[in-house]
């Protein structure tokens, strides 16, 4: 299950593709300063900021409109979302349950060894899932490496 939109991999990672991001992540600047200076423009009375203001509204609108008549700026918001939905943090709690359900797991494989339903590359891809584990956890590294 992806949350990105399917897109070949030539065209995800091509000029036009990168310029669509660049371009969607200064639209999303752009919204967001345009509020602050309009409100910073009133507080202080500078119409300076007011102008900035105005300039960073328009750039959101032309970044947007622009990205709309590339038909890009879906898959654009789609990708960034899907960047915040990978990096959702793991709880303690959750690793330690997915450690434990990956250990079960090799224990049961290392039971088959010998027989006609073991299978060697199941045991090597989750042997491979738990080395990853320990060395991305200190504590877990610390304590099969100590």
């Amino acid at each position: 299950m992806s949350a990105t939109p399917e897109v070949p991999e030539e065209e995800e990672n091509g000029a036009a593709a990168i310029a669509a991001r660049v371009v969607f992540l200064a639209f999303l600047g752009a919204v967001a300063a345009a509020p602050v200076l309009l409100v910073l423009a009133l507080a202080t009375g500078r119409l300076v900021l007011l102008g900035f203001s105005l300039l960073a509204a328009g750039g959101a609108g032309l970044s947007r409109q622009w990205l709309q008549s590339q038909q890009r700026f879906g898959t654009a918001k789609a990708q960034f979302d899907a960047i915040s939905v990978r990096a959702d943090p793991v709880t303690p709690a959750e690793q330690r349950a997915q450690f434990i359900e990956l250990l079960r797991e090799w224990d049961d494989l290392e039971h088959k060894r010998g027989s006609p339903g073991f299978d060697p590359w199941a045991a090597q891809a989750v042997r491979h899932s738990i080395r990853e584990m320990v060395a991305g956890d200190p504590e877990l590294d610390r304590l099969f490496h100590t």
